[in-house]
């Protein structure tokens, strides 16, 4: 079996421990929405099985992106954390001590949420043995994480695209994503000339149910040599056409 054969067969068989992955976590503190987007090389089989597994949405109090080596108690355990009030940096201190798996070092996260008094706050995490090229950025009211990337450009290009993006939350976070869209930001996805196989938008505004979004859109399954966050960005503007008086 060919080596990048043989680490796609690990990735579904091995409990999506691979999610190797870029991503965006942001609130709008005016309206209390709350967003994620991303990207990755997995998907394609098992599709529900794709990038849209790292994001968590609490409606009205956070977001949680759960990358790198994934483990889905880590994720909930996160969430658990978030409802009783922890903030994003007390959460990941915990998380830190409190590793399933005892793997720490090979997790990032990307956490935000917003306070009892409306303030946003944000912090990442990025273990010093997930894959390279991996690094976090955070910003006033998001944050920015990756892990197997072609390099810190494609977390400049996301963070940049979101801060000069106008209108929205998720026309910024869509804008973050398709900066992210080059050949092999993923780079395992390089040999196909994609830069992932599974993309993702997500904004929940205040008084959603948890998981009846606002906005969900997930692209997975692609035709060979299309990138899922053309297909992503083909059917956010249908979205947007369709709901233009929300």
């Amino acid at each position: 079996m060919k080596p990048i054969a043989l680490i796609l067969l690990l990735a579904y068989t091995a409990p999506l421990l691979a999610q190797d992955t870029f991503s965006i976590i942001a609130i709008d503190s005016i309206t209390g929405e709350i967003g994620s987007a991303g990207a990755s090389c997995i998907g394609g089989v098992n599709g529900e099985k794709g990038v849209l597994i790292i994001n968590a949405i609490i409606p009205g109090k956070g977001a949680i992106n759960t990358q790198a080596n994934y483990h889905p108690n880590n994720q909930e355990n996160a969430k658990l954390k978030m409802m009783h009030g922890l903030s994003p940096s007390e959460i990941i201190t915990w998380l830190k001590n409190n590793d399933v798996g005892n793997r720490i070092e090979q997790r990032q996260y990307g956490i935000a949420d917003i306070d009892a008094k409306g303030k946003v706050r944000v912090a990442a995490f990025t273990g010093v043995s997930c894959n390279a090229y991996k690094s976090h950025s955070i910003g006033n009211n998001y944050c920015i994480q990756g892990n197997i990337l072609a390099g810190q450009f494609v977390l400049d290009s996301m963070e940049n695209a979101f801060n000069r993006t106008r209108g929205k939350l998720e026309d910024k976070l869509m804008a973050a994503l398709m900066a992210a869209k080059i050949p092999g930001a993923d780079t395992r996805c390089l040999i196909d000339g994609v830069s992932s196989k599974s993309a993702f938008i997500r904004v929940a505004k205040p008084k959603d149910k948890e998981g009846a979004y606002y906005l969900e859109l997930y692209v997975s399954n692609c035709l060979q040599g299309q990138d899922p966050i053309d297909v992503l960005k083909e059917n956010y503007n249908r979205w947007k056409q369709n709901n233009s008086n929300e």
